[in-house]
C-alpha cells in the first residue's frame, strides 16, 4: 500500500469530558467483550469530627472521628466496552505514552538537577 494514506478528523461528542482515573476494574463479558470501569480512588472524609473548644472559643484538639471505620472509596467515572483487538491496541498505545511520559520526567529531573540554585 505504498503511497496511500488516510486522514482522520477528531470531533468531540456533546457529552465529551475528561476524567481523572487512578485505576481500572473490569473483565470479559459473557459476549466476549472487555468491560473496563475507570475509577478515582480516595479515602473519604469522616462523617463527623468532634473537637475540644478552648477557653478563648477557638478549636482545640480533635477528640474523635465517626465512624471509626477507615475505608477506600472508588468512584466509577466511566465504563468502556471494547473488543480484545481494541483492548490490545489501546494497551500498547498506553504503554508507549507511559514510556514517553517517564522519559520526559527523567529529562526534566536531570535538567532541574543541572540548574544551579541561588542562595536566597
Amino acid at each position: 500500500m505504498a503511497g496511500k494514506s488516510i486522514t482522520f478528523s477528531f470531533k468531540r461528542v456533546p457529552d465529551y469530558r475528561i476524567v481523572l482515573a487512578t485505576g481500572a476494574f473490569g473483565g470479559v463479558t459473557p459476549s466476549g467483550l472487555i468491560k473496563m470501569d475507570l475509577f478515582t480512588e480516595y479515602v473519604p472524609p469522616p462523617e463527623t469530627v468532634e473537637q475540644e473548644i478552648a477557653e478563648d472559643g477557638s478549636l482545640g484538639t480533635e477528640i474523635r472521628r465517626g465512624p471509626n471505620e477507615r475505608h477506600v472509596t472508588r468512584d466509577l467515572q466511566i465504563g468502556v466496552m471494547m473488543t480484545s483487538d481494541s483492548a490490545e491496541r489501546i494497551g500498547n498505545w498506553l504503554l508507549q505514552r507511559a514510556k514517553q511520559a517517564r522519559e520526559r520526567q527523567e529529562r526534566r529531573a536531570v535538567k532541574n538537577a543541572e540548574v544551579p540554585r541561588s542562595n536566597e
